[in-house]
């Protein structure tokens, strides 16, 4: 047995002082943590869709820029699919354990 596993087990005896808060990470927790960062995700996402769509506008027919505007919101799109499957994922997940 290693050192580390008879720390762990000396740890798991030893009750704490009174007076200190101890709180375990529940799985409500970490999918809130999850949803929100997701979220921030998804806006950050939908932010460069807007902005692709404004720059595709004001190109004013320069094939260069238009491109750059259909790749953006291009690439914006496919990560807003990355972040719904991650969220799916990841709620499907925790929801298991």
């Amino acid at each position: 047995m290693s050192i580390w596993s008879h720390l762990q087990l000396l740890a798991a005896k030893v009750d704490p002082p009174d007076g200190i808060f101890t709180q375990d990470l529940s799985n409500d927790t970490l999918k809130n943590v999850f949803n929100v960062v997701m979220a921030l995700a998804g806006a950050v996402a939908v932010a460069f869709v807007v902005f692709g769509g404004i720059k595709y506008t004001l190109s004013q027919g320069d094939a260069n820029d238009i491109k750059q505007a259909k790749d953006t919101i291009l690439y914006a799109l496919i990560g807003i699919v990355v972040v719904v499957l991650a969220f799916v994922l990841v709620n499907y997940v925790i929801g298991k354990f």
